[in-house]
């Protein structure tokens, strides 16, 4: 097969019931579309060694009986279209992600069993240098949270990697051990035959030697034919491992047809169509001709026409510049040389029998002697303090004015000369002008000189024409407001059989000149005309032809207007002051000191290779905490309050009603034991509770001593300071540094222990029974004030949380008396007034809610008789006090399933912290991205302060957070992603929130 079809590059075989295909098939080095679709091929009839196609850009298997392609197939990297829709495919190879990133089309439509192979880390979507090096896959994150909790499974996991590891699938193949026990098994069949072998044994070893011979009769024929036979001269040729994609197009020779270089300065440049058959007498051109052969395939022929003119290097450039295309193509013809009047028939037949030749040249020579021509000296007028504005202005003394700042270019000496009621700040960036055009234009060899009006040198007057100052000191002539004139931008371009120049509006930045063009920009007393690296020749011409013609053109004087040429990358520093923007300032990186440059390198992606960036989001694998048993619940409450029982019930709490009595020096005051357990958002709380220490242990062996017993117990202290949502900071800022030192001299080593609102430890909230309300607003000053309190006709609405189904968290909280504040999981307490009290039980609260929301209500009101409804059973008066029904949120199942995560790098690497499911508002801090799991929708939650690098991680450590739910929970694991703004949070997002509020405010004493 691949002697018969060499040049095949197109091979379709579709719909031929084929089960296998021959392993010839890999030998057709030239095949680039193979077409297998609808047969009956399978994994075991593809030949293994199809990597050898080097050149297959598509391959159809579709509608065949595959289960996997051979892995050979992934190291076609010419393949960009791969159709594998309608088999059996049940897995891929690995290497097949690598394939992917190259490829256009890839189907595999219609395989329900296929299942794809896990990306390798450093392809995979969040991994790599554009995320630091950071591994956010599923099984490192997984295994590093069994590794944490101590779990068994680790090891076990561990173990079955490394097994997996050392198994012969994994291992690389030992070519030298294959090889050893291939002769191992040929001795020793030799050796069995030998002892014992039977008539059938020793005939098939006949036939064995019998093929053996004839196939080294046969080699050694070949050996000898291939020796006789001489080689061609094609044979000996070989393609040279150079890159022609700067010197011609990628799609050069891949339509027939014919395309014309000519050589300009050393490379050939493509000639415009309705130029080809045109020749100049000193110019040298590259032809090509592409057409295509009886076989269908491309064909080529390559020719150089020498002029008669032509200089030696555009001759030797076009003839080396010919061999150079034939070998981008890989043709296997010569090139032929053409010279002005012999050109043969066959050149001729390409531009229909005749070509047009013109005297001259219409490309440069690659060698020339440069003459630099002195250019004339030029003043310029500055203006402007943060952009420097420039303008050229006749060469006279007169033009001095003290407001401004000038620049005189005397080519080998730069004046700035400045005015005596200049800016300093112009008169500085007019020197590092002048220092940028000595470094830069002059390459060194010029002298910069500042001068101040009135202390110029003698260089100065003479570089301005005049041999001693025309007056004593610059007349103030210019206006205050003078500005330069506007830059117009011209772009030269060719139309419908016409050169067209349309003006380019707008701000005028680097980013407006492209590389294929040409422009004229019109400065007043200066015309730049700027040419691009990659503009074509007859652009180029028709622009210096308008630069010559700029006088006329542009309405100006020859002797007060210059024409200077500008090349892409060269531009002089009078041409790019007219854009905005353009700085030639060199990025530097001032976050690293010289010693780390230094020892680590400036390559910042070896950096990153190389080091391994820390990060910890173990706790995403975390389960959620079981709620407690009714048994748990109660040892925990006799745990944190034995050592309290023995105390005067509770009355040793000190309340401070309000903070400003800290302030004002006022006495401490203990309250009422009915207001135990009542709190006040406005308001700050000291508690002083008193522990006994525990007891040892005692030895019934050691006798007691009676000192020991008579010995006075010591009490343990623990001062617990409360702070309200809806104070200040200053309060906390009190007592830690007053408060404590006063509270240190009365109590023997007191423990402090600060908490906010809807922060409180556990130990706190059982020592108040579950009896824990909150109120908003200021605490009413005394009795009689709280009695008119209670009696007020206002409405207020408080709703008990319970979070995890855990008794030792309930707390009632004030929301808003509205309906829309209403949830369908929980119990609320409505009054008004002192006899009006209702309590609504959602469908969703739990029995042991409705039992304590009945407690509960009893304490807000003593006097009053709560009036029980379930939802649904509402009465008229429950809407009236709530300003009339509205839709309030009705979902149940979001509280039994919210989390609530933080993710911050404030430890040095990204971390993320599980919140529990106990939290509050205050946890949304503005440094930090929060992550929040409502059991349906994960929101990302993003503080006004974070870093762009942070929010790139933390969407990553999101998606993997969702993986790992869906690893946990299985189907049920599903979520969406969203993302939640600070102030327009969505309903679903602050449901999970106890007494959802707006958002406090931070006061910035910076001033």
């Amino acid at each position: 097969m691949s002697n018969s079809w060499p040049q095949l590059e197109v091979l379709d075989v579709s719909e031929n019931k084929l089960e296998q295909l021959p392993a010839a098939l890999c030998k057709l080095a030239s095949l680039r579309k193979l077409y297998i679709s609808d047969n009956r091929l399978s994994f075991a009839g593809m030949p293994k060694s199809i990597g050898k196609l080097e050149r297959l850009v598509v391959l159809n298997a579709a509608n065949n009986l595959l289960e996997n392609i051979p892995e050979g197939l992934c190291r076609c990297g010419q393949l960009r279209r791969l159709y594998l829709s309608n088999n059996r495919l049940v897995t891929l190879p690995d290497a097949i992600h690598y394939l992917k990133e190259t490829l256009d089309v890839f189907d595999v439509a219609n395989n329900p069993d296929l299942v794809l192979p896990p990306k390798p880390k450093e392809i995979q979507i969040g991994a790599g240098k554009a995320f630091y090096n950071l591994d956010f896959s599923l099984e490192t994150h997984k295994k590093a949270a069994l590794l944490r909790s101590g779990s068994p499974l680790a090891g076990e996991q561990a173990t079955q990697a490394a097994a997996a590891a050392a198994a012969p699938g994994h291992a690389k193949r030992d070519q030298a051990a294959r090889w050893r026990r291939l002769k191992r098994r040929g001795r020793d069949s030799g050796s069995e035959s030998g002892a014992g072998a039977s008539g059938d044994d020793t005939s098939s070893r006949k036939v064995l030697d019998g093929m053996r011979k004839v196939a080294r009769a046969k080699q050694t024929q070949q050996f000898e034919a291939q020796s006789v036979k001489s080689r061609s001269w094609k044979d000996s040729l070989r393609k040279p491992d150079l890159d022609y994609s700067e010197i011609f197009d990628e799609l050069v020779g891949q339509i027939p047809g014919l395309e014309v270089w000519e050589i300009d300065d050393r490379y050939p440049q493509p000639v415009e169509k309705d130029l080809i058959g045109v020749f100049f007498r000193g110019d040298c051109y590259v032809v090509l001709n592409t057409f295509q052969a009886q076989n269908g395939s491309l064909d080529w022929a390559i020719y150089y026409w020498i002029g008669s003119s032509a200089t030696t290097d555009k001759l030797f450039c076009a003839s080396m510049h010919a061999v150079n295309l034939r070998n981008l193509l890989g043709a296997e013809c010569r090139t032929q040389r053409e010279e002005e009047d012999g050109e043969s028939p066959e050149f001729l037949a390409l531009f229909g029998g005749s070509i047009q030749i013109v005297d001259g040249e219409h490309s440069n020579s690659g060698l020339f002697q440069v003459i630099e021509e002195q250019p004339p000296c030029r003043l310029y007028r500055l203006c402007g303090a943060q952009t420097v504005r420039l303008q050229a202005v006749s060469l006279s003394p007169d033009e001095l004015d003290p407001k401004f700042v000038y620049l005189l270019d005397a080519q080998t000496m730069l004046f700035v000369w400045v005015g005596a009621s200049a800016k300093h700040m112009t008169a500085s960036k007019a020197r590092l002008i002048a220092d940028r055009i000595r470094k830069n234009e002059r390459k060194n060899a010029a002298e910069v000189v500042s001068t101040m009006e009135g202390f110029e040198p003698v260089e100065f007057w003479t570089a301005l024409g005049c041999e001693k100052p025309a007056r004593e000191e610059a007349v103030d002539h210019i206006p205050a407001d003078w500005e330069p004139s506007r830059p117009l931008l011209y772009a030269v371009r060719m139309g419908p059989g016409t050169l067209e120049i349309p003006r380019i509006r707008g701000q005028l930045t680097q980013s407006v000149l492209e590389s294929t063009g040409v422009y004229l920009l019109d400065c007043g007393t200066d015309i730049f005309v700027w040419f691009g690296g990659k503009a074509v020749k007859f652009l180029r011409y028709a622009g210096l032809k308008l630069a010559q013609e700029a006088f006329t053109l542009f309405d100006r004087s020859p002797e007060t207007t210059a024409v200077t040429r500008c090349l892409e990358s060269a531009e002089p520093i009078a041409f790019k002051l007219r854009f905005h923007g353009w700085d030639d300032a060199v990025a530097v990186d001032f976050t690293r000191t010289a010693e780390s440059v230094a020892k680590r390198g400036t390559d910042m992606r070896t950096i990153m290779e190389r080091d391994k960036m820390r990060m910890d989001l173990t706790d995403f694998f975390l389960p959620r905490p079981t709620p407690p048993t009714a048994e748990e619940f109660a040892d925990q409450m006799a745990n944190f309050r034995d050592d309290v029982d023995n105390l005067e019930t509770l009355a040793n709490f000190v309340l401070v009603p309000n903070y400003r009595a800290i302030k004002s020096a006022e006495k401490y005051k203990r309250i009422a034991p009915d207001e135990l357990g009542h709190f006040y958002s406005k308001e700050c709380y000291i508690f002083i509770c008193h522990y006994y220490p525990e007891e040892p242990e005692e030895d019934p062996e050691q006798p007691k001593d009676e000192e020991e017993e008579e010995e006075e117990i010591q009490m343990k202290y623990i001062v617990y300071f409360w702070q309200g949502r809806d104070t200040s900071e200053l309060a906390l800022h009190k007592f830690n540094f007053d408060t404590r030192k006063t509270l240190a001299e009365k109590i023997k080593d007191p423990e402090f222990r600060p908490m906010r609102q809807q922060e409180e430890s556990r130990e706190f909230l059982a020592l108040l029974n579950r009896k824990f309300i909150v109120h908003k607003g200021p605490r009413p000053r005394t009795p009689q004030d709280l009695e008119k309190w209670r009696a007020a006709e206002v409405t207020r609405l408080y709703q008990l949380r319970t979070p995890n189904a855990d008794p030792m968290l309930s707390r009632c909280l004030e929301v808003p008396a509205a309906a829309a504040s209403l949830c369908s999981a929980f119990c609320h307490l409505l009054t008004r007034g002192p006899d009006r009290l209702l309590v609504w039980r959602g469908r969703g609260s739990s029995q042991t809610d409705r039992e304590l929301a009945l407690e509960l209500a009893t304490s807000l009101l003593p006097d009053a008789t709560p009036a029980e409804m379930t939802e649904g059973e509402e009465t008229d008066e429950f809407w009236e006090l709530l300003g009339g029904r509205a839709a309030y949120f009705t979902g149940v199942d979001f509280y039994s399933a919210c989390r609530l995560f933080k993710i911050t790098t404030e430890e040095g690497y990204l971390k993320a912290d599980d919140l529990g499911v106990d939290f509050a508002q205050s946890a949304l801090t503005d440094s930090a991205i929060m992550l929040l799991d409502t059991g349906v929708k994960l929101y990302l939650w993003i503080g006004t302060k974070v870093s762009d690098v942070l929010k790139k991680l933390a969407l990553q450590a999101a998606k993997l957070y969702l993986l790992a739910v869906r690893d946990r929970e299985g189907a049920s694991g599903t979520r969406r992603l969203g993302a939640a703004q600070k102030g327009s949070e969505p309903p679903d997002f602050t449901v999970c929130f106890h007494a959802w509020g707006e958002h406090k405010a931070v006061k910035d004493w910076r001033g």
